[in-house]
């Protein structure tokens, strides 16, 4: 029986990695972001190529060696600002090096979030085989997810990926510092609050990221009518853990993430 699809739009994520070290476990961390309109985010992209002089022919990525650190929190922070209030991101941790079972990992997240058709858009190499993992979808996603694309990009010719990998290492970064139990200090401009602000790297990512992970927010209306700060908790939806790693180190990520996301 063919499967019928409705006249909704179809998200299309694009995905991209990165690893870190967790209680001295190696972790794969995938970061997918769907982008409400791709085309304006491709637009502010380009606005922050122009506005510090980067060609095309240099590729973004968060950990670029070619930029001095403090420039490169300042692209990623315009980077991340362009699209976090008008696009979703997941993330995925996936002990180990088997990169195929965390882009399945990625893939069922997406189809839990998504419940319903999507396209997936991963950058070259991060999955070893992208049939394998079509054929994954096609077998194990259940009705009414449905992976309806699935295809292989190089970031170097794509800005929305460019825009995943500075999302992912950020949040690596804000994972290291919160692990380590301090994080350096910083001044940052929020074009969301307006205002400028004094915090630490770490809370800076949390906040910036706030409404780009979907989550549960510990507010109801009349709470919040009454004066109650709304907080969202992403751990299990827009975040997801696949690990060994002793409680202790989960329960220190789950309360550092509940994020205060303003009104």
């Amino acid at each position: 029986m063919l499967r019928k699809f409705g006249p909704e739009p179809v998200p299309i994520f694009y995905a991209d990695e990165t690893f870190l070290d967790i209680e001295g476990k190696s972790h794969i961390l995938l970061a997918a972001i769907s982008f409400s309109e791709p085309q304006v985010a491709i637009a502010r992209i380009l606005k922050v190529r122009d506005d510090f002089n980067i060609p095309l022919s240099m590729e973004i990525k968060w950990n670029q060696q070619a930029l001095p650190s403090d420039l490169r929190y300042q692209i990623s922070d315009r980077m991340l600002y362009a699209v976090a209030t008008s696009s979703e991101g997941l993330i995925s941790i996936c002990e180990g090096s088997d990169k195929q079972g965390a882009a399945e990992m990625m893939l069922r997240q997406i189809a839990e979030h998504s419940r319903s058709p999507f396209g997936l858009y991963l950058d070259k190499n991060l999955c070893p085989d992208v049939r394998k993992l079509w054929e994954y979808a096609q077998s194990y996603l259940v009705e009414p997810a449905a992976c309806v694309s699935l295809q292989e990009t190089e970031s170097c010719r794509d800005q929305l990926i460019q825009c995943v990998d500075v999302f992912a290492g950020l949040y690596k970064t804000a994972i290291e510092h919160i692990l380590r139990g301090k994080s350096k200090p910083r001044k940052y401009y929020d074009p969301v609050l307006r205002e400028e602000l004094d915090d630490t790297v770490a809370d800076h990512i949390l906040l910036a990221t706030r409404y780009l992970l979907p989550g549960t927010v510990d507010c109801t209306a009349e709470e919040l009518e009454a004066g109650k700060l709304p907080f969202k908790d992403s751990w299990g939806s827009g975040i997801q853990l696949k690990s060994s790693v002793s409680q202790g180190t989960k329960d220190t990520l789950m309360k550092k993430e509940m994020s205060y996301i303003g009104c």
